[in-house]
């Protein structure tokens, strides 16, 4: 607690950070999650690629978003009388970009987790090579989340991962799949503009790519009880 008194909040907070290579649709899925929650319900959402291009030096990333958390609290704290229950989550794309800002994060938030966008890449993306690094020592906090499937299920992974109850996990996860909501309704738009979809690898033993869906060992399917 010690740690976030100094940037100005009076409770922890959970985070979740969508990360991965370029064109690999972070932005996007960021906005599709917002549209499933109402912001007075405690969810923050921020892009930092939108947010680092109002920022004087790079190096200014990790304050700029600690700033960030302080303002939403202030601003909860103004219209809700019970504000250390309100704001509670940051879901937050495109950040971290180093692995220094990575490791200040984590004193913030031991168990934050990290959402990595698996999209074609070239051999020195630095966004895989810190989900690598991420991964190494925070498996249990990584999400694997494979580009070519549909979007809808690639927020529906990030959504099931969130430190959140499960019933606010049922209704984030209605809201995408709904055919009526405004989550569903944007990403209904935007998956004509996702490109090819890659096949699977063959099934051992077979020539045909496999359509199944598998959840890696790896992958913090978002079930224990939150810890930040």
């Amino acid at each position: 607690m010690e740690k976030y008194k100094e940037i100005g909040l009076d409770h922890s907070i959970g985070m979740t950070f969508i990360i991965g290579p370029n064109n690999s649709h972070t932005s996007t899925l960021l906005a599709g999650l917002r549209r499933t929650v109402t912001f007075v319900r405690g969810f923050a959402f921020i892009n930092m690629d939108e947010s680092l291009n109002l920022l004087r030096r790079p190096e200014d990333a990790l304050s700029g978003f600690l700033q960030f958390l302080r303002h939403q609290h202030d601003e909860f704290k103004k219209t809700n009388h019970d504000a250390h229950k309100s704001f509670r989550h940051a879901v937050v794309s495109n950040f971290p970009k180093t692995v220094d800002q990575m490791k200040h994060l984590l004193e913030f938030c031991p168990g934050l987790r990290l959402a990595y966008i698996d999209a074609p890449r070239g051999d020195a993306d630095e966004a895989y090579n810190l989900a690598m690094e991420f991964k190494r020592g925070h498996k249990d906090q990584f999400v694997l989340v494979n580009a070519s499937r549909k979007i809808h299920y690639q927020a529906e992974l990030i959504i099931r991962a969130m430190e959140i109850t499960d019933i606010e996990k049922g209704s984030m996860r209605h809201e995408v799949f709904d055919k009526k909501s405004p989550a569903r309704l944007f990403l209904d738009g935007i998956k004509s503009k996702q490109g090819p979809v890659r096949m699977a690898p063959p099934e051992p033993g077979t020539s045909k790519p496999s359509d199944k869906v598998v959840t890696p060992s790896h992958v913090f399917t978002g079930m224990r009880q939150a810890t930040c």
